[in-house]
């Protein structure tokens, strides 16, 4: 669904992806893993549109993603960062709404996928009439992925959602986010640092290093079968002890 063919991207004379080759399944939660400044968040602002690769191609279903209009790309997509990116003057009810009434969409269909919604990230309909400042993190979050999740997008693009949440909240939607997006046939592209996390969620993890793909796999391939050095590296700065698998 995704093709990432050849791709660099350098800032000020420094790379920061080095020709990227990857492709991504329809259906599929695959999480982009590495340290900071390994090129995660970076190579996921490409696959948005967001940002332009210096060199390579990304396309979406054959299309080069850089020449879609915008209005299409954020049809097809959804981009949710760390801190949801919610505007603060907004309740949360017209910060989901925001890009349905942007395209002029039916309100009451509008209303009842809302309603939806709010039912599956587990939020109360009271807490739509609050704004962000009066949200807790995990709340604030559940908004941000509702906002994102309106317009139906094929694609959803998740920056480190989680990372900022203690780790009850955050372990509660780790489960909601797998459910969700399998329940909705979402083609996911998920950064984090956090190994457990990517374990949990990804159906495939890339680990990239100095903007490179070390190893592509399931996370019990990574673990079991570390095809680099530097993945058994990694593993075991995060994960001190043995687990079973």
């Amino acid at each position: 669904m995704i093709d990432i063919k050849g791709v660099s991207k350098s800032f000020d004379g420094q790379a920061v992806i080095n020709h990227f080759d990857l492709t991504i399944e329809r259906g599929e939660i695959h999480v982009l893993l590495g340290a900071s400044g390994s090129g995660k968040t970076t190579l996921l602002r490409m696959i948005g549109g967001l940002t332009e690769p210096d060199t390579g191609e990304i396309s979406l279903q054959g299309s080069n993603i850089n020449l879609l209009e915008a209005r299409e790309r954020t049809t097809h997509m959804a981009y949710i960062t760390q801190e949801g990116g919610l505007f603060p003057h907004l309740c949360a009810e017209d910060n989901i709404l925001l890009p349905a009434k942007v395209r002029g969409l039916d309100k009451l269909q509008i209303q009842k996928k809302l309603s939806k919604l709010a039912m599956m990230v587990d939020l109360d309909l009271s807490f739509l009439e609050k704004f962000p400042h009066e949200l807790s993190g995990g709340q604030r979050q559940r908004v941000s992925l509702m906002r994102g999740l309106i317009l139906d997008p094929e694609i959803v693009l998740l920056d480190e959602p989680l990372s900022a949440l203690d780790p009850i909240v955050r372990a509660s939607l780790q489960r909601e986010l797998r459910s969700i997006f399998k329940e909705l046939d979402k083609t996911v592209v998920m950064v984090t640092h956090d190994i457990q996390e990517a374990a949990f969620l990804g159906d495939r993890i890339t680990l990239l290093n100095e903007g490179r793909v070390v190893q592509t796999s399931s996370f019990k391939e990574l673990y079991h079968n570390p095809l680099d050095p530097f993945v058994h590296e990694f593993l075991r700065a995060q994960i001190p002890m043995e687990i079973s698998l």
